[in-house]
């Protein structure tokens, strides 16, 4: 590939999706639900016999083992591209201290220049790269995800880290108390449709009816993520 042709790969893996795409494009090319089934896959739940978890918590990053299925996915899913040929860009979170940041950086690193053999790598905090995304270097980022909400001012690029604020509210809670509104009492809050075997029309004042399927038994890593 000539010099001129490179451009560079963009990555953030968030504890409910991970996204990835070409530097300078409008969109992610890729977007994948950051849900990991028993049996090691990345995507959103279709068995629902299956355990599944979320690997990336609120600090914003997956274990070595877990950053690699998620990586390798996303690689695959970008049109067969060669990791080696594109620089990375790799948004982290602006919550860790600098003990905990040095040491997994020092991790991702690893596998992504050793597995992936990427030619260049760049860790870029998600509130710094949101403000720059917007053509400024100076103000205040609030950025909400699904498992909390971080207000981090920001200083001719650089993150002001002693006034960073956060919590735990994020859409995961708000898509709890939306439920909480809608569920009529006594009903159960979501079923799947995996778990539905006959439904009727009922009007809209009378509770739903459905006869579930009898020989279906859901874990309940299934039915916690198919709520949204």
């Amino acid at each position: 590939m000539a010099i001129d042709e490179v451009s560079s790969l963009v990555i953030e893996i968030g504890s409910d999706t991970t996204r990835m795409g070409y530097s300078g494009d409008d969109s992610p090319y890729v977007t994948i639900p950051t849900v990991l089934s028993e049996d090691g896959k990345l995507g959103y739940p279709q068995s629902v016999s299956k355990s599944y978890t979320r690997p990336v918590k609120r600090t914003g990053r997956a274990t070595d083992s877990d950053l690699g299925v998620i990586m390798g996915e996303c690689y695959g899913r970008l049109n067969g591209v060669d990791p080696t040929e594109y620089p990375l860009l790799f948004i982290d979170t602006v919550l860790d201290t600098a003990p905990e940041q040095d040491q997994a950086r020092t991790q991702i690193t690893q596998i992504l220049f050793e597995q992936f053999r990427v030619p260049a790598l760049y860790f870029g905090k998600t509130s710094v790269m949101a403000m720059f995304g917007m053509g400024r270097h100076t103000g205040l980022c609030l950025e909400t995800g699904a498992s909390g909400s971080v207000v981090c001012p920001i200083y001719e690029g650089i993150p002001v880290t002693k006034a960073i604020t956060s919590t735990l509210i994020g859409g995961d809670y708000l898509n709890e108390k939306a439920a909480d509104l809608i569920v009529c009492p006594g009903e159960d809050a979501f079923i799947p449709g995996e778990l539905i075997k006959q439904k009727s029309a009922v009007p809209l004042t009378e509770p739903p009816k459905y006869l579930k399927k009898e020989s279906v038994n859901p874990s309940d890593s299934f039915l916690a993520f198919s709520k949204w």
